[in-house]
């Protein structure tokens, strides 16, 4: 009888697995141009890498105030280990894919950046 019982609750598993599988998103079944869609207005943090500098934080917060005019200026910064290289980190009310992808060139065009993750 427990034999039964168990065939009986894997069968229902698969069952309900096979049924399921058309509607879940597998990550094969995603091409790779596909990012995950974002849901604006919400926070996003940026990381920009360049070359250190003594106005290496103006200039992150000069771009950043000029795609986000909210932003409050918080920065984290941090210099690598040989301290060749800067990160800023901000967080911005971002409101739209327009709006990242014209601060992203911003900072791509100004030949002081290396990254922009």
């Amino acid at each position: 009888m427990a034999g039964q019982t168990e065939k009986s609750a894997v069968s229902a598993a698969v069952t309900w697995y096979l049924c399921a599988i058309p509607k879940m998103m597998l990550v094969s079944d995603m091409k790779e141009d596909q990012a995950p869609k974002i849901e604006f207005p919400c926070d996003y943090p940026i990381r920009i890498v360049g070359h250190s500098a003594p106005d290496y934080k103006d200039f992150v917060v000069s771009v950043v105030t000029s795609h986000a005019p909210d932003f409050d200026g918080r920065t984290k910064m941090k210099t690598s280990s040989n301290g060749k290289y800067m990160s800023a980190t901000v967080v911005i009310r971002a409101t739209g894919e327009p709006q990242l992808k014209a601060l992203f060139e911003e900072f791509k065009a100004s030949g002081r950046v290396h990254m922009v993750l």
